[in-house]
């Protein structure tokens, strides 16, 4: 894999070990559940042009560029080994839980993929972070007649709508796709509860906005990422620098609430739908602050694989202090190393 160190390849200072024929065993039998991210990285770049349509009307474009690889695909092709692997576990009784940042797609958009590639779960099984927001707006009560402000994509807007809650989404609002211009003022959005942000668009007046003028309005965040890599060269800032931006604001000054990982609003929705301790499960991802600092602070084991944006001279770097349990090149090594016998796949 370019660009990529392999874990079998490099005896580098870390405290992790190398998932090896010798441990993986070990592993499967200390836990009876998996948790497992999904997406590599993805960058969205919306362009802004000039339209016909209207004098102060814009047309956007929005661009796709795969920066890396992941967990279980990247963009739409499945990782190798990834079908094995989770056949695998399904075999040996192991619980699967599919846990993402990706806000890109609603829960029922995550199952349909999983069925394009053959593999058989239940949306019950996936827990991404707009799932989350809808889920924790839900669990607190948040009240259905107030309306979500979502800067991001739809995925957030059919997990709002499917626990009956009102969410109006940015690029998609009027106000949010024209031009201000002298003498000429936003919609002052009124009955705002919450703004949700899940990914970075042009829409941070709007929000502001809602937040100034709604005092109770709720800030809540996907992710609390600072850097993107683009094109695996350049790093370019990501949700948190709009956070940051938005809650530094002197009109509002809060502080957002973050349901995706490293939060553990996730594994507090996942605790109620199963009976097994944190201690029994191992979080399987390709990041260390979100995925490994995740499974850390919810106790859970976990398995840094280097098939997405973390290298091993990155797990190794004397300044990173989140170090996995285990490490290894990609989540097919759990089959390909273990020597459970089991019937023919």
């Amino acid at each position: 894999m370019e660009g990529k160190i392999s874990a079998s390849a490099t005896t580098a200072t870390t405290t992790a070990k190398p998932l090896s024929t010798e441990n993986v065993d070990l592993l499967l039998d200390s836990v009876d559940a998996f948790l497992l991210d999904c997406d590599g990285l993805t960058f969205h770049l919306t362009v802004y042009s000039s339209s016909e349509l209207g004098q102060h009307a814009l047309s956007f474009l929005r661009i796709s560029f795969p920066c890396s690889l992941g967990v279980i695909w990247h963009n739409n092709v499945l990782l190798d080994g990834v079908a094995a692997t989770l056949h695998f576990l399904r075999l040996m009784g192991k619980r699967l839980f599919f846990v993402t940042n990706n806000s890109n797609r609603s829960r029922r958009q995550n199952y349909e993929r999983f069925e394009s590639h053959g593999i058989s779960v239940s949306e019950e099984e996936i827990f991404s972070s707009s799932y989350a927001v809808a889920m924790y707006l839900a669990i607190n009560n948040f009240p259905s007649d107030k309306r979500i402000y979502v800067i991001g994509p739809g995925g957030i807007l059919e997990d709002l709508k499917l626990v009956g809650y009102n969410g109006f989404e940015g690029p998609d609002d009027d106000m949010s796709t024209e031009k201000p211009i002298s003498g000429y003022s936003l919609e002052d959005h009124a009955n705002v509860g919450a703004v949700v942000l899940g990914f970075l668009y042009l829409t941070m007046t709007t929000s502001t906005l809602c937040m100034r003028n709604n005092p109770e309005c709720l800030f809540i965040t996907t992710s609390d990422k600072a850097i993107s890599s683009f094109l695996e060269t350049q790093q370019l800032p990501d949700a948190n620098a709009v956070t940051t931006t938005l809650g530094s604001s002197h009109s509002i000054k809060m502080k957002p609430i973050l349901v995706g990982k490293p939060s553990t609003i996730i594994m507090d929705i996942i605790r109620q739908r199963c009976d097994i301790s944190c201690s029994r499960m191992c979080m399987v991802g390709d990041t260390l602050p979100q995925d490994i600092a995740f499974g850390k602070k919810t106790g859970c084991k976990t398995l840094l694989v280097l098939s997405g944006r973390t290298t091993l001279s990155a797990l190794c770097d004397p300044s990173n202090d989140i170090q996995p349990d285990y490490y290894s090149d990609s989540v097919g090594d759990i089959f390909r190393l273990s020597k459970q016998q089991l019937p023919s796949l």
